[in-house]
């Protein structure tokens, strides 16, 4: 995972007494969010050296003051990430500078996303916010995944190495069986209080339940022992072969912050990475599957207990094998995004929910209805994938901002299906 460095920047001019002053407010801010503030880049030369000691981590420049936007400069273009973040308030012309260094950075090719606050001791906000973002692109670089799979890993790894410089390893089914099979009852019955603390049991199979569980505590085992940041599992083989599916064992890695995703999909794990960061919540992966009006039906298999108010553990809806989870949604606004197959582009619209949980037979057990800000018809032309995520809150101007850091383009569904 690559590191968040705050810099912040100031010119003589303004004296140091106004801009030392003004630091140790910023440093009260950052405090809570566990940043490393280095000292005050004041010239050339100090903008040059903190370069080399930053090597790949991804700067957040503080303006403390105007004539800076040179230091911005140097420092981004050098910089191995070549993007950053600023913070700019509304004093000596702190702002003018971040304006100033953005837009010659932008003819280099150089992203500067910037927040902005009226004045030091009111920066709580913005920097809260800037520190979401830069902590969710620094969480999807140099990402170590594994993916449970047959025979080989899924054709997005490649363009996943290329945007994000991610290694994926393949991890063969027998593994997570036999060390499944090795799993001890206390740490089958511990996941099951997990489990039933969260969710209705009935007219469960028990045996069934523990085999599942296991599986569970094995995955667990397996991102420990590998060192991997998030899992994938190409679960409809895997359920065909073994006649029970690995959903409740997503959801509850979820549930842990282990990100996981089922059908070896990268893209959405990338999403749901980022919504951990945002939101505290993985987010939720959903096929879209009616569509009615401004009404977009969604639905899956594999939602996180967290994400919801009330839950059963029911079958899975293609094969009608052991199990899935149903659950009503907790909040009413959540974002609906989507990656498409190469990484190039993000795309994002604000969504309600009507209404949510198991509300029929013919989808998968988690269903939502959505309301739409446009004529649904057209998502049906628009949508860059199949799978999207549902992340709580409306986080579009995030996500914008995480696309432009990363060097992805931002699509907005509203305004592309207003055109």
């Amino acid at each position: 995972m690559v590191k968040i460095i705050a810099i912040p920047l100031a010119s003589e001019l303004h004296g140091a007494k106004y801009y030392e002053t003004m630091l140790e407010v910023f440093k009260e801010h950052f405090k809570q969010f566990n940043v490393d503030v280095m000292n005050i880049i004041k010239n050339i030369d100090e903008a040059n050296e903190i370069v080399k000691e930053i090597e790949d981590s991804l700067p957040l420049l503080i303006f403390l003051t105007g004539g800076t936007s040179k230091l911005a400069r140097i420092i981004l273009s050098k910089s191995e990430f070549r993007a950053g973040i600023g913070i700019a308030h509304g004093q000596h012309n702190s702002l003018a500078s971040a304006l100033s260094a953005k837009s010659r950075l932008d003819l280099e090719g150089i992203s500067l996303v910037i927040f902005t606050c009226t004045e030091p001791l009111t920066c709580g906000s913005a920097i809260e916010r800037s520190i979401k973002v830069s902590k969710a692109v620094a969480r999807v670089k140099r990402l170590r995944i594994g993916v449970i799979g047959l025979e080989e890993l899924p054709e997005e790894s490649k363009y996943m190495k290329e945007v994000f410089d991610s290694e994926t390893v393949l991890i063969p089914y027998d593994d997570i069986i036999t060390t499944a099979r090795e799993i001890d009852r206390e740490s089958i019955d511990r996941a099951r209080k997990v489990l039933t603390s969260k969710l209705l049991l009935r007219e469960i199979n028990m045996e069934v339940l523990n085999k599942i569980l296991a599986l569970y505590v094995a995955m667990k085992k397996i991102v420990n022992d590998m060192g991997l940041d998030a899992l994938a599992i190409d679960c409809f083989p895997f359920l065909i072969k073994y006649k029970y599916t690995p959903c409740i064992a997503l959801a509850m890695l979820n549930n842990e912050g282990i990100i996981a995703t089922c059908e070896a999909d990268l893209r959405s794990l990338i999403l749901m990475l980022i919504s951990k960061e945002l939101t505290g919540y993985s987010g939720w992966i959903v096929n879209p599957s009616v569509i009615k009006e401004r009404e977009l039906i969604v639905a899956h298999c594999t939602i996180a207990p967290p994400m919801i108010k009330r839950g059963i553990i029911t079958t899975h809806f293609e094969s009608n094998y052991p199990y899935s989870i149903s659950g009503e949604l907790k909040e009413d606004t959540y974002t609906l995004a989507s990656i498409n197959y190469d990484f190039t582009e993000l795309a994002a619209t604000k969504v309600r929910i009507i209404k949510s949980g198991l509300l029929s037979s013919n989808m998968c057990r988690t269903q939502a209805v959505l309301e739409l800000e446009f004529d649904a018809e057209k998502f049906a032309n628009i949508a860059i994938s199949n799978h999207h995520i549902i992340i709580p809150g409306d986080v579009r101007e995030e996500l914008r901002y995480i696309a432009e850091l990363l060097g992805l383009g931002y699509i907005d569904y509203s305004k592309l299906a207003l055109e």
